[in-house]
């Protein structure tokens, strides 16, 4: 599961970075961030419909920025403590040539 979590950052680090964004590792963090808000948003308005239940989080502002800010926490102090980001940055990065050394390869 960590394996598909760094994955995750890699690839909006990449995509970040072919925009032209100042703060490529930032940037990757707050996307990875976002998108964590929607699975959660996802799993939550599932159970209600599944459940029957009324009451909805979207009209509390409160709440919303509390997980929001709770999500960009926890992954901050995930990727930047002791400078995880640039170890999964340069792990995928090596994987990412030899991929495109081996389609190379089957493409010849």
């Amino acid at each position: 599961m960590e394996q598909i979590y760094d994955y995750m950052y890699y690839r909006f680090f990449v995509y970040s970075k072919k925009n032209d964004v100042k703060d490529w590792q930032f940037n990757a963090l707050l996307y990875l961030s976002f998108f964590l808000w929607l699975n959660v948003l996802t799993v939550y308005e599932l159970y209600q419909l599944i459940s029957g239940a009324t009451m909805s989080i979207i009209n509390n502002k409160v709440f919303i920025l509390s997980v929001v800010s709770f999500l960009i926490i926890v992954n901050a102090l995930y990727f930047f403590r002791n400078q995880r980001y640039k170890r999964i940055i340069s792990e995928f990065e090596e994987r990412a040539k030899e991929e495109k050394r081996f389609s190379f390869q089957l493409y010849i």
